[in-house]
């Protein structure tokens, strides 16, 4: 692929992403400053739940990017302990506190069922998990979405950080299923087919995003416990955003063992 086509399709992509419709003049922003979360619901409630190992998902409404992203949660990380995570952003590849990720509009966290809790074996996937992602930390945003696992990681254990050379680039979904890659069977967590209009199109310029992907919603439908989740993704919201049912059971099933004010739910 040409360098031009793919840098100019690169900032077309991040700035589709940074860019947000609000209801009055000048109907779009890049201020993301309110949210439906507030930061002592983060605090109190969301980032003491949050364990090594742990998948935090969220949505924020409004941004363009979200018209071509399936499912309702559309950003992905993985927490590595004491407080940080490690996300995709359009900077790349960042290490940062949880509380950025979790303070959005809406957004849950999921946890891996791998062994018992506690036991040797859960400890050691989430170690593996966790010491993949400490490694692929600054590597470059994947615009083009191409979830190669066993690629990235053969081309990580041959090159090291020179495998940003060879095109190893990370999109945020992709990062907690690459690090959980040993244990894709068990979690039921599968790459499927994206086709839609705009990668038909891309396509035909050499630029179609990777058309077999991992969205957020299926670290929701997987073989994930869903450990917290915010008051605004009430069980309406999940049907209004026509979630899968095995979601919307999910976020039901939740709610029934955690108290919620009664005019959300």
């Amino acid at each position: 692929m040409p360098n031009f086509l793919f840098n100019t399709f690169r900032r077309i992509v991040f700035l589709v992403g940074d860019t947000r419709r609000i209801k009055h003049f000048p109907w779009v922003t890049w201020d993301v400053s309110e949210h439906e979360i507030g930061l002592d619901e983060v605090i109190r409630e969301a980032l003491p739940v949050l364990k090594k190992g742990d998948v935090p998902l969220h949505l924020d409404k409004g941004f363009l990017s979200n018209a071509f992203i399936p499912g309702a949660m559309v950003h992905a990380g993985l927490y590595v302990g004491d407080g940080y995570l490690i996300e995709a952003v359009s900077n790349g590849v960042v290490k940062r506190h949880a509380a950025y990720l979790l303070r959005s509009d809406y957004a849950c966290i999921m946890r891996p069922r791998i062994g018992d809790e506690g036991s040797l074996v859960r400890d050691a996937a989430v170690n593996i998990a966790c010491e993949w992602a400490e490694r692929i930390v600054d590597f470059p945003y994947d615009v083009l979405f191409n979830f190669c696992g066993e690629e990235d990681r053969a081309l990580i254990r041959e090159h090291g950080r020179d495998a940003i050379k060879h095109g190893v680039r990370f999109c945020c979904t992709e990062i907690p299923f690459f690090c959980y890659l040993d244990y894709l069977t068990g979690l039921r967590l599968f790459r499927r087919r994206n086709i839609n209009l705009v990668t038909w199109m891309l396509s035909w310029v050499g630029l179609g995003p990777g058309e077999v992907i991992v969205d957020a919603d299926m670290y929701v439908t997987a073989e994930f416990d869903m450990v917290w989740c915010s008051r605004s993704m009430t069980v309406e919201w999940c049907k209004r955003m026509k979630c899968e049912e095995a979601f919307i059971h999910k976020v039901s099933e939740y709610w029934k063992t955690h108290s919620i004010c009664p005019s959300a739910r």
